[in-house]
Order: structure tokens, then sequence, then C-alpha cells
């Protein structure tokens, strides 16, 4: 009885944590003000185009960019704060 105890309370404290984790990501999106979405436009148009074309917000979905910001930034070396800024952006008009 101790050990379904045990990994029952395992099992409760790891559904916590991931419900946790996907609200935080939620309250980023919502947070951006209009000047860091503006920010965010700058940046992008500014990092982005010297590698590849732009592409506008609205041809792909939420999950997509929240993929493709950070493994992008990671090759084009941009900083935390500007990614968070170019994120805000791309999410503001991101297809639904």
């Amino acid at each position: 009885m101790k050990k379904f105890t045990f990994i029952a309370s395992i099992f409760i404290l790891a559904s916590c944590s991931q419900k946790t984790t996907s609200t935080v990501s939620k309250v980023e999106t919502t947070l951006a003000t209009a000047e860091e979405i503006a920010q965010g436009k700058i940046l992008y148009a500014e990092s982005c185009i010297k590698c590849h074309e732009s592409f506008e917000p609205s041809e792909f979905t939420e999950k997509k960019w929240r993929h493709e910001v950070p493994k992008m930034s990671k090759k084009a070396k941009i900083d935390a704060t500007k990614q968070r800024l170019i994120l805000a952006y791309v999410l503001a008009g991101a297809k639904k």
C-alpha cells in the first residue's frame, strides 16, 4: 500500500508541473506589449533576413514559431532578450 501511495504521489506531482509549464507559455504570449511587438518586428526584419527570406507571422502556427525561433536564434547568435521580442512579434500574428 505504501508503494502505491508513493507512486500515485509522483504521478500527481508530475502532472501538476506539466500544467504549470504550458500555462506559463500562454501567459508569456499575452503579456507582450504593443511596443515589444513593434521592437520584435524590427529585430525580425533586421536579423532573420540575413540568412533566409522573411516569412509573414501568419504563415506558421504558434507551435511552429515556438520551435523555429529558438532554433534559429541559436544559429544566428541572438540573445534571449531579442529572441523574446521576436517571438512576441511572430506569435502576435501567428496562424491559429
